[in-house]
């Protein structure tokens, strides 16, 4: 990218190159909690009922990745699992969609579920019941699966007096890469090619976790460039709301993967959604700063921020703006802490 770069300013064009990092939480903390359940059928199959709520998240998807691999001393394949999710009559309560949670949550819930419909189709001599045989001896063909963090060592939240502790189980990791080309007359920028490398764990079903990445990093470079959602009165409809159209995203994305075992996640896996979200639009502002030296301050970097932020450097004038107040800072923060405790 660089080289590309530099090749391109060589020829009087404004490209640039930006990189960013950011991770993401998984799950809600010390005390989130999950139920999925798991019932074998007449006919050999498996239905799996939970209200992992399918927001783009791929719970459909993750529920049977996650039920094959559980059940796979069965040799259970694809086909042969039901899923009904999100009746709140018949399912499990599964909790809430956020925090990156759902595929980590639930994946581990599914594992106790398994278990326990194993256990009680193993015979002695190490084979599998069928339905009719747990039928005729009376035996449950329907369990629930709960998995919590009640009592795994992590931290309810942070210590008031020290603003130290944990209380996640893991974390996901990504490093964003932004090849990009700015019109200063114009103020448009168009981003080239993106390449994204991070750590989510083992990934289960390849093609659903890059479904998840084209679709974050496209609303990163939304994020970026033409999102918003401030003036609801003005935008009525999502589009006017500046979500990214398909001339915005490149076909140039590249994804690549560390998968590092989470040891308490599913399969050695965790969560991915949110990673692919949390700083991959920084990215894309970097790399406009790289390409003509403006730096945009105010998302999203619309082409009238951009060129006038070209112009106003042309005058030698500062981009930066003014401090303004976010909340106290970190220093601050710790001061208040210590002049404070409980």
């Amino acid at each position: 990218y660089k080289a590309e770069a530099e090749a391109a300013k060589a020829e009087g064009r404004h490209v640039g190159v930006g990189i960013s990092m950011g991770g993401f939480i998984i799950t809600i903390g010390a005390f989130d909690v999950a139920e999925v359940a798991l019932e074998l059928n007449p006919d050999g199959t498996i239905t799996h009922y939970n209200t992992w709520e399918d927001m783009g998240q791929g719970g459909d998807i993750g529920t049977l990745t996650h039920t094959v691999k559980a059940l796979e001393p069965l040799g259970i394949k694809p086909g042969q699992v039901k899923l009904v999710m999100n009746d709140s009559k018949i399912c499990p309560d599964t909790n809430l969609a956020a925090a990156s949670r759902s595929h980590y949550m639930a994946g581990n819930a599914t594992i106790d579920a398994a278990r326990q419909l194993m256990d009680a189709m193993r015979k002695d001599d190490g084979s599998w019941r069928t339905y009719d045989e747990m039928a005729a001896e009376g035996i449950p063909t329907k369990y629930t699966g709960h998995y919590d963090q009640f009592n795994i060592g992590l931290d309810p939240g942070l210590d008031p007096n020290t603003g130290e502790g944990e209380k996640n189980p893991t974390y996901m990791y990504g490093v964003n890469v932004a090849l990009v080309e700015v019109d200063v007359n114009t103020g448009k920028t168009q981003v080239l090619r993106y390449t994204w490398v991070g750590d989510v764990g083992v990934v289960g079903n390849m093609l659903s976790v890059e479904g998840q990445g084209y679709g974050g990093l496209s609303h990163s470079i939304g994020f970026a460039l033409s999102e918003e959602y401030g003036a609801e009165n003005k935008h009525g409809s999502m589009i006017g709301c500046g979500i990214p159209q398909i001339d915005m995203i490149p076909d140039d994305i590249n994804l690549i993967f560390q998968e590092t075992p989470r040891p308490a996640g599913p399969h050695g896996s965790c969560g991915c959604s949110e990673v692919f979200q949390s700083s991959g639009h920084m990215a894309v502002i970097n790399a406009i700063n790289n390409a003509c030296g403006v730096r945009v301050y105010a998302l999203p970097a619309t082409p009238d921020k951009v060129k006038a932020g070209w112009e106003a450097k042309q005058r030698g004038e500062d981009l930066t703006p003014p401090k303004y107040y976010l909340g106290t800072d970190f220093e601050e923060e710790l001061e208040m802490i210590k002049a404070n405790p409980l």
